[in-house]
């Protein structure tokens, strides 16, 4: 699972506010830009395919099925600009920070694997002085 090629697709409804398509687009940019300072932190589970933020295990916030596509109306919609410009403001400052003291993870192949690998390894974005290599 970890050799095959991702990528993402992200569709826009007509009907989506302004505030929420530039936090959508913002928050890419950011991840485009910064998400490569994460990678060392995060631990592959080759029998789940699932990767983990210094192991650990995160339960889903919130169910489809509680998701209520009526609870946001055009009353609030100043309030969330301000709080989804806040959260890319503190997702920004999280990628940004040091992380010295949290543990790092190496990823080993087998030789066939690594004969077909495209991608760039976790621990290869940081140089030897521990600081994160400039990928952008």
């Amino acid at each position: 699972m970890i050799i095959r090629p991702g990528w993402i697709r992200i569709n826009f409804n007509y009907f989506i506010i302004e505030e929420t398509f530039q936090y959508i687009v913002q928050a890419m940019d950011m991840m485009a830009s910064h998400g490569w300072r994460l990678l060392p932190n995060y631990q592959f589970e080759p029998t789940s395919a699932i990767w983990r933020y210094q192991s650990r295990e995160v339960a889903v916030a919130a169910s489809l099925d509680e998701f209520d596509v009526n609870s946001e109306s055009v009353e609030h919609a100043g309030q969330q600009a301000i709080y989804l410009q806040e959260t890319l403001l503190a997702a920004k400052q999280e990628m940004l920070r040091a992380r010295n003291n949290e543990s790092t993870y190496e990823l080993e192949f087998t030789a066939e694997y690594e004969a077909v690998r495209w991608f760039t390894l976790p621990l290869e974005v940081v140089q030897p002085s521990g600081q994160a290599a400039n990928l952008h």
